[in-house]
């Protein structure tokens, strides 16, 4: 984590709080990036107790059926709740990233030492990790509005080619795959470690904006 200065002698009181704000926005960066792994820990151990009902062991058919069926309905929600923290946490980490700018920019002293360019490199790169945000986090906290309200129903539903009118999914999951539509269009996010390591790429750059400060 970055040793960002609290107290520095060149900076008036005022900027000083200004840069305890960003000090504590670069910390709940660091803090998101382990809740992601926290819920892709929930949802591998929800995904392992499922598999482990396939083995029927020495279970009769009936029995191992039940069995299978029981893990399933006892471990399908921990998923999906892990796979709703996940994405909720990278429109988070949009939020948090905003808020840092804008305390950044309040503070002369930081404007003439902040690294620009990764700044918006980090910038660049979430929006090509995790395009259009904003909106998919409104899918996603939204999602019991989106299934029980018929007409945000059918404003997120995917048009289908057949004539069984349109589809709508949200919460969805195939493997490790993440869907709903919004919008008309099928958004999907993996959960993986693949999508930790995007987002840690971007953090990065977002502290090496700021690294030298704490020189």
């Amino acid at each position: 984590m970055l040793d960002v200065p609290i107290f520095n002698p060149a900076v008036s009181p005022e900027e000083r709080e200004t840069l305890n704000g960003v000090w504590n926005c670069l910390h709940t960066l660091d803090g998101l990036l382990g809740e992601m792994a926290a819920a892709l820990d929930i949802f591998d151990t929800a995904e392992n107790n499922i598999q482990a009902g396939n083995d029927p062991g020495d279970l009769d058919f009936q029995d191992a059926v039940r069995r299978r069926a029981r893990l399933n309905w006892r471990f399908q929600p921990w998923m999906q709740i892990a796979a709703r923290n996940f994405a909720m946490t990278i429109y988070e980490h949009y939020r948090v990233s905003q808020i840092l700018q804008g305390l950044a920019a309040e503070s002369p002293w930081m404007t003439k030492r902040i690294h620009r360019v990764k700044l918006k490199e980090g910038n660049k790169l979430f929006d090509q990790y995790f395009p259009n945000y904003a909106a998919r986090r409104q899918a996603v906290a939204h999602f019991g509005e989106h299934r029980a309200d018929p007409k945000n129903h059918k404003k997120h539903s995917l048009a289908s080619p057949s004539s069984a009118g349109s589809i709508s999914m949200s919460e969805c999951l195939s493997g490790r795959a993440y869907i709903y539509t919004l919008n008309g269009e099928l958004v999907t996010l993996e959960i993986s470690q693949v999508t930790i390591s995007k987002m840690a790429a971007v953090t990065n750059l977002k502290f090496d904006a700021f690294r030298h400060l704490a020189k």
